[in-house]
């Protein structure tokens, strides 16, 4: 009531509805705030990853991964997998745990199984550290295999390439 009196003796307004108007317009030219990353979204994502095994021999790694996650703002949160050969252990490895990220760097760990085909399946786990670039993405791995006879830790340095893919995607079209 002390707003309408106030513009009545002011601007000689005889109503609230030029007020209702006026604040109206002024909530319409506001925007939603500005964010850093993108809306969230899930994506899917795929590609192959190769670099330095490094152990008390060193050696090459060479394997494929993917992953889902979802994405909010620029913190994601999701689950990875991947398959390795490394030519240290002269065997295959297996791997899936849970992914978080912020930004650019994402940290991930989880269980891992390998082999080398002539001693049977050992348990593990493992813990990673990345540095996203886009399509490609730098890491450390440390992998840890208490049962094994050999090599029960093993570092590893690598890149990888993955090609990521939004799920539920729709193009934008025109509104006329």
């Amino acid at each position: 009531m002390l707003w309408l009196w106030i513009g009545k003796a002011a601007w000689g307004l005889d109503s609230t509805a030029a007020l209702n108007e006026s604040s109206q317009t002024a909530s319409s030219l506001m925007e939603q705030p500005f964010t850093i990353g993108v809306d969230p979204k899930t994506f899917v994502s795929f590609g192959g990853t190769s670099g330095l095994s490094l152990a008390s021999e060193h050696g090459i790694f060479t394997g494929v991964e993917a992953s889902i996650a979802r994405v909010n703002g620029n913190r994601s949160i999701g689950i990875n997998g991947d398959v390795l050969w490394d030519t240290v252990l002269q065997g295959a490895s297996i791997s899936v745990g849970p992914r978080f990220g912020v930004l650019m760097f994402a940290l991930d760990g989880g269980v891992g199984l390998r082999t080398d085909f002539d001693a049977g399946v050992e348990l593990g786990s493992y813990i990673r550290t990345s540095l996203n670039l886009g399509f490609v993405s730098t890491h450390y791995r440390f992998g840890l295999w208490p049962e094994a006879d050999e090599l029960a830790t093993v570092h590893q340095l690598g890149v990888s390439l993955r090609f990521p893919q939004q799920l539920g995607y729709a193009p934008r079209t025109v509104q006329e």
